[in-house]
Order: C-alpha cells, then structure tokens, then sequence
C-alpha cells in the first residue's frame, strides 16, 4: 500500500537526536532518541518596568523537520505575558 501523497512514507520521519542547537536547553528539549519532539530553549524573562507592569517570558522552539514537509524544522518564538489583575 502506498502512503497518502501528503505524507512521506513511514521511517522518515527521523531526526538526529544527537544534534542539538547550540541555544537548546537539554533539560527542556523534548526530542527523543526516536526523533520525535522539539528542540526549546531556556526562557529569558524580561520583569516589568516602571511604566508597566507586563512580565515577558520568551524562549526558541525548533520541531524535528520531516523529510518531504520543507515548512517543518523551522526556529520559533515563544512570547509569553503575564499582566497582573
């Protein structure tokens, strides 16, 4: 049976788990022996000022890339804010 043309066949979906970014924090990088999961950075928190009082917590996100999906694999940014009630 051939796989949906939407999809790269089954196995290749592997990555190196034994590459990480140079930012990637290995005690919050969710990439697994297998391949699968996400390379996440530390988080750089940025407290309020005093003009405001937003706390901003942002971080990389890398998803393993899969072969024959060239949009995955691509660095993120995760912005986080935290403003008081």
């Amino acid at each position: 049976m051939n796989a949906p043309r939407n999809r790269p066949p089954r196995g290749r979906f592997r990555a190196r788990p034994d590459r990480h970014p140079p930012w990637c924090d290995r005690g919050r990088c969710t990439v697994k022996p297998d391949g699968i999961g996400a390379h996440i950075s530390a988080s750089t928190v940025l407290p309020p000022n005093e003009y405001d009082m937003v706390t901003v917590t942002v971080h990389l996100n890398q998803g393993v890339p899969l072969e024959g999906f060239p949009r995955t694999g691509t660095v993120s940014v995760g912005i986080e804010l935290e403003v008081p009630a």
